[in-house]
């Protein structure tokens, strides 16, 4: 019986061009702690100077597989099974095999398919994976673990193999930012959804009726503070002043998330803006008070090992609740905190509380052009922003925004670490601004990295 196939292990050439490595493999099934290789999955791209058939480098994938044996619905590929443009599967486990025996791999010369479709290269190999594959990008190359996942169990292994790859690769310098920055993001994504959530959450607590609550992310679980000791009369949404959170638990990587909603303009838009404006000067807001009172009780509750989550808005009062509590925090695309604002809490100062977050702002963001001091860029935006907003919550931005701040200098920054996210779809400054636009960031820098460490990785 054949030896299963994994990522990373060998395809044979046709006698022309050296062995290049599997570099595509399931999301959510393992052989041997490696993802298993199913037929149509990507082998690394291969060299053709045959001199029956000159096609020079072309992408290629395994071209067969198992009968009986099916992962994701793709045959199981196994040692042996064929090889686009010929050649075959030639290393695999030492332990797990897959399918029946004897079993067939059918193989063609080099060429030979090529010239009875008329099509040189494009038919070398399986297209679905390869259609989206732009040449000559190479962080394109590897369109690893992108399949759509649907279970807890599915994400988690996806979860685990991201982290066994940045294991891999994390003492080697050549990739060392890459390696680092995919641990971080590898979290990160799932605090930015559960940013994204507490939105609708917040939404569906102030109306369940005009606004139902949709599915949350996969393995993103909303708590019920009510059944904790200690939280059971903990405010996580409050009418009159517009203060919205929540607490969530990951079911991928087990972290507690305590997690601010930001302004939401159609639902809370004026209160969340009154707060911003008064806060950024100095002055005691409600929603800040509410946030650092929320912060100590679930630190009492459920002590440090949480994390602090919040979005815009949200990422203020996140900073607010780092401030008295010590614990760490997260921020995205976040508000800045004024100084007074933990301190007559007694809090922590500015600086050590920006030692304690990690805030990922996405380029050309609004609120973070707002903060930067870039006068000339300032002025141009603050009618705008308003504008992009409209209603009676659009038309007060702008003057809160000038009157308020401007006047009176600088918009406090935001706390932490930054760490910047290219604009992906573009947009205006307030569309950036959104989560979803933190989270195709996030995803695009993760794709990057993958490809990086994989390239690397295999290349040793």
């Amino acid at each position: 019986m054949p030896k299963a196939a994994r990522l990373g292990d060998s395809c044979a050439g046709h006698g022309c061009f050296p062995a290049t490595p599997i570099v595509a493999g399931s999301g959510d099934v393992s052989v041997n702690g490696m993802p298993a290789a199913r037929q149509g999955d990507t082998v690394l791209l291969h060299a053709c100077p045959c001199p029956h058939m000159p096609h020079g480098i072309h992408g290629r994938s395994i071209s067969a597989g198992s009968s009986n044996v099916s992962i994701n619905g793709k045959p199981a590929s196994r040692v042996g099974d064929a090889i686009g443009c010929g050649g075959s599967v030639a290393a695999g486990s030492g332990d797990v095999f897959i399918g029946d025996t004897p079993y067939k791999s059918p193989t063609h010369k080099c060429g030979e398919k090529a010239v009875k479709d008329n099509t040189p290269l494009l038919a070398m190999a399986p297209m679905p994976i390869l259609a989206a594959i732009k040449w000559g990008e190479p962080a394109n190359q590897f369109i690893t673990f992108d399949s759509v996942v649907t279970t807890v169990k599915q994400r988690k292994a996806r979860y685990e193999a991201r982290k066994k790859l940045v294991k891999s690769t994390a003492d080697q310098p050549q990739v060392k930012a890459a390696s680092e920055r995919l641990a971080f993001n590898n979290d990160s994504i799932l605090r930015a959804e559960a940013a994204d959530y507490v939105y609708r959450v917040d939404e569906n607590l102030r109306d369940p009726e005009q606004y139902p609550l949709p599915e949350a992310p996969v393995g993103l679980e909303l708590l019920d503070t009510k059944t904790i000791p200690g939280l059971e009369n903990a405010v996580l949404m409050d009418k009159e002043t517009g203060f919205g959170a929540a607490l969530f638990k990951s079911e991928i990587n087990d972290a507690t998330m305590l997690t601010y909603r930001g302004t939401n303009n159609g639902v809370t838009g004026w209160k969340d803006w009154s707060t911003n404006g008064a806060q950024g000067v100095g002055k005691q807001t409600m929603q800040y008070d509410q946030a650092m009172e929320l912060a100590l009780e679930v630190k009492r509750s459920l002590g440090k090992e949480i994390d602090i989550v919040g979005h815009s808005l949200g990422g203020g009062l996140a900073a607010s609740g780092v401030g008295v509590t010590g614990i760490k925090g997260y921020s995205f695309n976040s508000a800045g905190l004024h100084p007074e604002t933990v301190k007559r809490a007694g809090g922590l100062k500015i600086e050590k509380i920006s030692q304690l977050i990690q805030t990922q702002a996405v380029d050309g963001e609004v609120l973070t052009m707002l903060q930067s001091k870039r006068t000339a860029i300032v002025t141009g935006l603050v009618s705008g922003v308003g504008g992009a907003l409209g209603g009676n919550v659009g038309a007060g931005i702008g003057a809160l925004i000038s009157a308020g701040l401007l006047s009176k200098g600088d918009m406090p920054e935001a706390p932490g670490n930054m760490r910047a996210l290219e604009s992906i779809d573009g947009g205006s400054p307030v569309t950036r601004h959104l989560m979803p636009a933190v989270i195709a960031g996030i995803e695009a820098q993760k794709k990057q990295d993958i490809s990086t460490l994989t390239q690397y990785h295999w290349g040793q």
